[in-house]
């Protein structure tokens, strides 16, 4: 009976500490990445992503999106990637439907889901800053593309 106690603490303790350590993937601020190639705040199509807490071993990147669409016409998002040192990424989401071709209408804001399959863990993939593009058209004829820098800060660094 005594033995239950014991196997039951150590396979506690094995767990607690055997786990990777977390991470958090989040928008950087243009002033803080130095010598990365930025546009934001240039783009009439504006993107907003939300932190994402990971384990450090992690091979899946999913952010959650906003999309703001600041021109007079619609524009529709023909694609999302992500390009960092280790390479870039194509959004893999199971339902590409669900934003690809996606229309925002002048003015709106939409909500999108993605997810990258990395070729390496989190940690590695974003050492680096790496950039979010978001592929669109407008009126049909102009292709742009808005982007954004995405940086890592550990768990204890969070405002």
């Amino acid at each position: 009976m005594k033995t239950l106690p014991k196997a039951l603490y150590l396979a506690v303790t094995v767990l607690i500490f055997g786990c990777d350590p977390g991470m958090t993937i989040r928008q950087g601020n243009p002033q803080e990445v130095s010598g990365a190639r930025t546009d934001v705040g240039k783009s009439p199509v504006l993107i907003r992503v939300k932190s994402t807490r990971q384990l450090i071993g992690e091979s899946l990147y999913a952010p959650e999106i906003q999309v703001t669409n600041s021109l007079k016409s619609p524009i529709t998002i023909t694609g999302i990637d992500l390009a960092s040192r280790s390479g870039t990424y194509t959004d893999v989401f199971p339902r590409p439907e669900v934003y690809s071709p996606k229309v925002i209408q002048p003015k709106d804001t939409e909500t999108l889901r993605v997810l990258f399959r990395l070729d390496y863990s989190v940690r590695k993939t974003f050492e680096h800053p790496a950039e979010l593009r978001l592929h669109y058209r407008a009126d049909d004829v102009a292709e742009g593309i808005a982007n954004t820098t995405i940086v890592r800060a550990s768990l204890k660094n969070e405002p």
